[in-house]
């Protein structure tokens, strides 16, 4: 299950902890405990939280004022106060987001602006309570370790792939860009810098004040500075963005780090309670008395003279960071299960808000005449068949959140590849697009590394034969490599690590065995040669390097044990061994399946052609009765099936047009151009064998290379 909203998951996640503590701790001992709480203890705690709220203030004052804007007192803890109240009935991040930039711009100050300091903070307060939770974690428990049989090695791994992504994006898409803003700064920039460390400090200082205060309240036999320590990773554990303001998270990490010095499970979960109650009341009592006393003084921020360079700065880091998580999809090991949570959706929520901030009320002009309608189509598409779904099969949590929520989610990946064009027009573009295609190509080399790993004899680094990348999934992975191929040819002869990154996408695309990416691949060559002969004839020779190196690395791959033990060595038949050694795994199953869900689709069309039979219809009425939990293995007839005939014709028509537009300006040498034609070719082609209209990747392309800068008028 993937991450859809923001919202449903931190409500999720909060009330899950806050279940599994209440099943698993004696409630009349924390009702006992409850009951030893002196009101003396209760003011020291809310008179803490004041002045973490106070100071917050401050902060958001001077950082205001840093970026241009005289804000006035109230308006600062106005918005802080808010902006807590809204975590805690939204997920952190996004409740803060919502609230501050709707008080702040009454203070005259940008959405831009707002979110800017706001992830400012967020960054100033992960740094510190991430060192003071480290001292308390080593205080606490001697050392910190990692266990790589529960999900440690994924974390490793994923560290390492991460770290490769942005060190060869930096090296060949970014890097001059923020090299050149690093060296605008100077000694003053890093003052401010420690200045606001310094009074975020301050503010989990007080934070951790209030939660001793608690904790020593009800087990005062602890010692002080082991309640210190346990207070600090507590801390930092509710300030992570995955849960309502902390609540569930708080509660569990207290009953951990509080246990590991001897205090009872259930005093440590009214520790936690409490505290977090105290932060609410503290909070709302701050909202209304501003409200109540300085509504009649409130005046809007002054311009201090300084340039407001927010909205810069976002429009790049937002959608480079975007390219980059984008790849990544984290595996995140609750109890025995497994969720994946996409590392890009809550950046892309912020670069949509900046999009639509920006755009209001005149949208910008796009490559596709009339876009906006046809998504807006579409749209209305998508929720129309998710009531007509409800109708035919009833509630389908698949359709509710993975597709109706999720496609929200896709537009939101549009308008965050758009916003970097708005910001930064043909330059902001290459820049991501480059950026997207070293990411893709760091993942390739870490696979690569596994299987010559696997080769010279050591433990396989992957627990799957097929490469999946961070995409957990190889022919979600193919269809990365194809996106950044589809990227990287037209820029052979204009870009010197060009030639080099086609020639390692090819292997990559070896190493995933995805018979629907060769597919893919083989129609992005065709429209390739259709567009440009000779071009294409001069990225042949890295193409041809790639495919050799590839099936040399495969070839080498079979030898081993590890194949030898797998399903190479069961494929006794030579034409299942060498369909083995290039699919890198034996396809009677899958291919079953797949052919088994796309005729079931087809039946299911022909029951309603006109307007379908409704979204998550073959999940339930299919899927679950045979333990499948995706849609069906082609995204065309998966739109007939549910969509039908109207629906279908609502997605293809756009995409025809776009296609038609893209082929028009690629034959006029357009490179951008030519990456949006091969890139739909790709998914044309490759969606006919596998369900892709939700690859986020793939709405980030769409948004960056339909975006015109601004200025320049449509040509479709």
């Amino acid at each position: 299950m993937s991450t859809r909203l923001s919202v449903l998951v931190g409500g999720a996640v909060s009330i899950a902890l806050l279940g599994y503590l209440a099943a698993y701790i004696d409630l009349a001992a924390a009702r006992a405990a409850l009951s030893t709480v002196p009101a003396s203890s209760l003011v020291l705690v809310a008179a803490a939280m004041l002045a973490s709220v106070w100071l917050g203030a401050v902060r958001l004052r001077i950082l205001a004022g840093d970026l241009g804007y005289s804000l006035a007192m109230p308006g600062a803890l106005s918005a802080v106060a808010m902006g807590q109240l809204a975590g805690a009935a939204f997920m952190q991040l996004v409740g803060q987001l919502l609230a501050r930039s709707l008080v702040l711009r009454q203070s005259g100050v940008p959405v831009s602006a707002s979110i800017f300091v706001t992830l400012y903070e967020r960054l100033l307060a992960l740094g510190v309570s991430f060192a003071m939770a480290l001292a308390g974690a080593l205080h606490i428990f001697g050392m910190i370790g990692i266990d790589l049989k529960r999900g440690g090695s994924d974390f490793v791994l994923l560290a390492i792939g991460g770290g490769a992504a942005l060190a060869l994006s930096a090296a060949l898409a970014w890097g001059p860009m923020a090299r050149a803003a690093i060296g605008h700064l100077d000694a003053r920039s890093a003052l401010r810098v420690l200045r606001n460390a310094a009074i975020t400090l301050a503010i989990h200082l007080c934070t951790l004040a209030a939660f001793m205060f608690m904790a020593l309240t009800l087990a005062p036999q602890s010692r002080f500075i082991d309640v210190a320590a346990a207070s600090a990773v507590v801390m930092f554990a509710s300030a992570l963005p995955i849960s309502m303001a902390g609540w569930g998270v708080r509660e569990l990490t207290a009953v951990f780090a509080l246990g590991a010095i001897g205090v009872p499970a259930a005093t440590a979960l009214v520790a936690g309670l409490l505290l977090g109650l105290a932060a609410l009341v503290t909070n709302a009592g701050v909202a209304l008395g501003v409200a109540a006393l300085a509504r009649p003084v409130a005046a809007a921020a002054e311009s201090t003279g300084v340039p407001d360079r927010s909205g810069l700065v976002l429009g790049h880091l937002i959608p480079i960071g975007a390219g980059i998580a984008v790849l990544f999809q984290a595996q995140v090991l609750v109890g025995t299960d497994r969720i994946n949570v996409n590392i890009a959706d809550p950046l892309v929520l912020i670069g949509a808000a900046l999009f639509v901030a920006a755009s209001i009320p005149h949208w910008p002009a796009w490559r596709l005449e009339r876009l906006t309608l046809y998504v807006g189509l579409m749209t209305a598409a998508v929720l129309l068949a998710f009531l007509h779904g409800i109708v035919t099969v009833g509630w389908s949590q698949w359709a509710a959140v993975n597709k109706t929520v999720g496609w929200f989610v896709l537009l939101s990946y549009g308008m965050t590849g758009a916003l970097i064009v708005r910001t930064a027009g043909p330059d902001g573009r290459d820049i991501l697009l480059r950026t997207i295609t070293a990411g893709v190509a760091a993942i390739v080399a870490l696979e690569a590394v596994a299987d010559l790993t696997t080769i010279a004899g050591f433990k396989p680094l992957f627990a799957t034969l097929r490469a999946e990348g961070f995409a957990y999934d190889a022919n979600a992975f193919a269809f990365q490599i194809l996106l950044a191929l589809c990227i990287v040819l037209p820029l052979i002869g204009q870009w010197s690590a060009a030639g080099a990154l086609s020639a390692a996408l090819v292997l990559g695309l070896a190493l995933t065995g995805s018979r629907s990416g060769w597919v893919g691949m083989l129609a992005v060559l065709f429209a390739g040669v259709a567009v440009s002969p000779a071009h294409m004839r001069r990225a042949a020779p890295w193409l041809f390097a790639g495919a050799i190196a590839g099936a040399a690395l495969l070839a080498a791959f079979a030898w081993t044990p590890h194949a030898k033990s797998g399903e190479v060595a069961q494929s006794k038949e030579t034409g299942a061994a060498i369909s083995t050694l290039v699919f890198r795994d034996n396809r009677a199953v899958s291919s079953r399946e797949h052919a088994q869900t796309m005729r079931a689709g087809l039946e299911q069309f022909l029951q309603s052609p006109l307007i379908g039979n409704g979204l998550g219809y073959f999940i339930e009425s299919y899927g679950r009765a045979r333990g499948l939990d995706h849609p069906i293995d082609s995204t065309g007839i998966w739109l007939l099936a549910e969509f039908g005939l109207i629906g279908f014709a609502i997605f293809v028509v756009p995409f025809t047009l776009a296609l038609r537009g893209a082929w028009r300006d690629a034959r006029e040498g357009d490179a951008a151009a030519t990456t949006l034609l091969l890139a739909l070719v790709a998914f044309g082609a490759m969606s006919q064998f596998y369900e892709l209209l939700y690859q986020r990747l793939f709405w980030l392309l769409l948004g960056v290379l339909l975006a015109l800068p601004q200025g320049r008028k449509t040509t479709a």
